[in-house]
């Protein structure tokens, strides 16, 4: 898919493989080191995301107007404050460094996925964005397991001095050979198509720089269909924060150890691996002749909605069992990562002039929901193990319905391109 976006998924593994100790182990090492509640492993969470989502807002349009490699490289360090967490056990030191954390994790995902959207061609995007994905999720699995394993052997010290050392490599190795992305319209994969089919696959791209940085939040919040986008990243976030508190936090109850958070994120994300590339295949099936949002991707949206409702559930009937709560955490994992591959290819076919602010609004999205879900999960998981997912499930349920609505074109409306093409086609 070109050198630019393989280079990008080969830094984003080093720099997540380097991050995933402190997302997946946090609850752990507050309550069993620092000796403070979940609560307080809330406020960490809601401090790292309300920076995060504030400054993945920022980063879109300085990616749509300054190019994506100058901020991903803000963002790929975003490890090293990270790590610096296990190196402390004062709650004082530990709210900055979460902060700190949440503003470099903004940048990189959303310059991120601007880059990805930039550098492969229209009819890739599904793959490419499962491949993007999968990288996350395999990075994710590897550090979270191997950073619960080194933190029982070693202590959670030498976790973040692997996480600074992996994390400054990565910032090397990008900035020597992460080359700028290219418009996705003028990808080499074009070539294949010529005349009129090569000025509309173009049109039908990603813009320059130049012009997507015209186009404002105002404009892309208008255009067809990108609320129920918003939608869909915001109700599943809050239930998918419950989630990624509660769900290692009992199992570290159940188990006594930080093994067990750290072997279920290698097993959920490597189950969410296959899934997602299920998924990109799907997505450009479902995208493949078609612009703007075809009903067979909202389809396929709607379906993993659903899924996740019943995922919800499970765990909900699980929380006696170390193995039941895995493997429902283990479906639930699999199928938001499923949801999320399918985001940028409803982003650019609902605002492709403007994908860069697209990403910057539902990445906001996405953080105030994960630090709803987040809050709601400390000041809920010692009442009762099933309260948080009663919670998560009932969000679900509104995400589904909105899913549906969407599937069924409510709440949704042609993107002008789509609408253009469908003329095309009428008088053709």
């Amino acid at each position: 898919m070109g050198r630019a976006f393989t280079s990008l998924v080969i830094f984003f593994v080093i720099g997540g493989i380097a991050s995933a100790p402190v997302r997946a182990l946090l609850p752990a090492y507050v309550e069993g080191v620092v000796g403070a509640t979940p609560k307080f492993t809330s406020v960490l969470f809601a401090l790292q995301l309300a920076a995060s989502g504030t400054f993945a807002m920022v980063a879109g349009p300085l990616s749509d107007r300054f190019g994506r490699r100058a901020i991903v490289l803000l963002g790929i360090p975003a490890a090293v404050p990270g790590a610096l967490i296990f190196a402390t056990t004062e709650p004082l030191k530990l709210i900055p460094l979460a902060a700190l954390f949440g503003v470099m994790t903004g940048v990189q995902t959303s310059a991120g996925q601007g880059f990805l959207i930039s550098s492969v061609d229209p009819a890739r995007i599904g793959v490419a964005t499962a491949t993007f994905f999968l990288a996350s999720t395999f990075a994710g699995a590897i550090g979270a397991w191997a950073g619960g394993v080194l933190a029982d052997a070693s202590g959670y010290p030498s976790v973040g001095l692997v996480g600074i050392a992996l994390a400054v490599l990565a910032l090397v190795g990008a900035f020597v050979f992460l080359p700028e992305a290219n418009t996705a319209g003028e990808q080499p994969d074009s070539r294949v198509i010529s005349g009129s089919g090569q000025q509309a696959r173009r049109r039908d791209g990603a813009a320059s720089h130049s012009d997507a940085a015209s186009v404002g939040f105002s404009a892309v919040l208008q255009a067809p269909g990108m609320w129920t986008i918003v939608g869909l990243r915001f109700w599943p976030t809050i239930a998918w924060g419950i989630a990624t508190l509660a769900i290692p936090l009992y199992l570290y109850r159940l188990a006594g150890n930080a093994t067990a958070p750290g072997t279920y994120a290698l097993v959920s994300l490597g189950v969410a691996s296959v899934g997602q590339l299920v998924t990109g295949r799907l997505v450009d099936v479902a995208t493949r002749c078609r612009t703007g949002l075809p009903f067979e991707l909202r389809r396929l949206v709607a379906a993993i909605s659903v899924g996740l409702v019943v995922a919800s559930v499970a765990a909900t009937l699980s929380t006696g069992s170390a193995l039941a709560l895995g493997a429902a955490g283990t479906a639930w994992t699999a199928l938001a990562w499923a949801l999320a591959t399918t985001m940028p290819p409803l982003m650019r076919g609902a605002s492709p002039d403007g994908f860069g602010r697209a990403i910057g609004l539902t990445e906001m999205a996405w953080s105030v929901a994960m630090l709803i879900g987040t809050t709601l999960a400390g000041l809920l998981a010692d009442l009762d193990p099933v309260v948080p997912f009663v919670v998560a499930t009932g969000a679900l349920v509104v995400s589904a319905v909105v899913a549906i609505r969407f599937v069924m074109g409510i709440d949704h409306g042609d993107a002008p391109h789509a609408r253009e093409a469908r003329r095309d086609g009428d008088t053709g």
